[in-house]
């Protein structure tokens, strides 16, 4: 891994601008990593409410009260079921309550890296870029051989503008996994970057499927190439390259097993 490459990356100062993609998609099974943390020998299911924990609360204190560090304890043990609510939220749409309980989490088991990818997805979807690169940073110094870590810093660079800077993070996340959506994302971002640059939809949606990256691409159309592909595709005026084919901020939690 080139760890200077990786911090040109994460020492990045953002410039806000309005949140125009991303969605959060069902959650990936993902198997918890081992760490320092305890946790329940039984697995535990994702809450359909709060009101689940503090029942699970009541009911252990059913003759005694929970004293402070007894509810600290038991907290800490379940804090993947916080983090699940969570997600539960976030994928509902209900993003900052999903920071909430994110945070609660956090705050229990701060060595969990999935716990910062997943309050990070929330965060782009506030528009709070800065504490979604901070939480994105956390993750991937935690966890440099993790491409989600990547993916998620790409559609931050990419949400700022930083094209070139959200194709080396999506390249990156690539040569870890190989996964589709970082494909379709690549490809979309390759599109932006020449949309930013002036070229229309079909010249835009034309270079970013030919070609694997923002330079070749720009070089390619300002060289007059696919000349005879644009004008056919123009004198019968369709448009076949337009961004909505790309998936957009594919956003996926994950989820705490």
């Amino acid at each position: 891994m080139d760890s200077s490459n990786d911090e040109e990356l994460l020492n990045f100062s953002f410039v806000r601008r309005p949140s125009s993609y991303g969605y959060f998609n069902q959650p990936s099974t993902y198997t918890s990593p081992s760490s320092s943390s305890s946790s329940p020998s039984s697995t535990p299911t994702s809450p359909s409410s709060p009101t689940s924990l503090s029942s699970a609360s009541s009911s252990t204190s059913s003759s005694n009260s929970f004293s402070l560090s007894s509810l600290k304890m038991f907290l800490t043990n379940n804090y993947h079921s916080i983090a699940n609510y969570g997600n539960d939220l976030a994928q509902a749409g209900s993003y900052e309550r999903a920071i909430e309980y994110l945070s609660l989490a956090i705050s229990l088991n701060s060595s969990d890296y999935r716990l910062y990818y997943n309050r990070a997805l929330c965060y782009l979807e506030t528009n709070e870029l800065d504490k979604a690169f901070k939480d994105i940073s956390r993750t991937i110094r935690s966890n440099p051989l993790w491409g989600k870590g990547y993916f998620a810093l790409g559609q931050s660079l990419a949400r700022a503008k930083q094209y070139k800077q959200a194709e080396k993070a999506y390249k990156k996340s690539l040569k870890l996994e190989n996964e589709k959506e970082t494909r379709a994302e690549l490809i979309g971002n390759i599109y932006d970057a020449l949309i930013d640059y002036g070229y229309d939809e079909i010249k835009a949606g034309f270079a970013s499927e030919k070609y694997f990256s923002i330079q070749e691409a720009h070089e390619a159309l300002a060289a007059g190439a696919f000349e005879t592909q644009l004008n056919l595709t123009r004198s019968i005026k369709k448009k076949y390259f337009k961004r909505q084919q790309y998936k957009k901020g594919i956003l996926i939690p994950v989820n705490f097993f």
